[in-house]
């Protein structure tokens, strides 16, 4: 399913199924609806061409919101909140209490790779030009800004920016 306004624009119909979601195709209305057991519809998509795109109401929201500034959460929990960053990293952020608020259980590793870095690292072109690689720290910088939230964050904040440099990737 496609969701043009959120960051990460794609939902798994798959994945939602393997949390316990129900998914009820119909086919007469071209439409999908995803619902957990003993709740009502979580969102509803129509489809067009090739995809389904999620019906967004801006009159009806409902967040779900997690934090883990009290209750210690596990070792893979935290590696997909902090965007699949690599184990080596993550390790030295918790060891050296470089982040506020990372609370752990558990053994420090994670174990493979994840699907989703799986995917992320296949090796694709999608230049028919060459493109030119960084030769130094902060040569190009990319910077993703997030928000505003209609919930407030964990830290106070509305926004998320996420910060990394080209050439060390961090």
């Amino acid at each position: 399913m496609y969701t043009p306004d959120l960051q990460l624009n794609l939902i798994s119909v798959s994945r939602l199924l393997e949390k316990g979601a129900d998914a009820i195709f119909l086919v007469a209305d071209n439409s999908v609806s995803i619902k957990m057991p003993s709740r009502p519809i979580i969102f509803s998509a129509t489809k067009k061409g090739n995809l389904f795109y999620v019906n967004v109401e801006q009159d009806e929201c409902t967040a779900y919101l997690s934090q883990s500034m009290q209750k210690p959460v596990d070792f893979a929990t935290w590696y997909r909140h902090l965007a699949h960053a690599g184990t080596d990293t993550l390790q030295n952020m918790i060891r050296n209490k470089l982040v506020d608020g990372i609370n752990t259980y558990g053994e420090m590793v994670f174990g493979g790779m994840c699907e989703d870095c799986i995917f992320g690292k296949h090796i694709f072109h999608p230049y028919n030009g060459t493109t030119v690689k960084e030769k130094d720290v902060l040569e190009c910088v990319h910077i993703d800004l997030w928000g505003p939230a209609q919930v407030q964050l964990a830290g106070g904040t509305h926004y998320f920016m996420a910060i990394t440099d080209s050439f060390s990737l961090y």
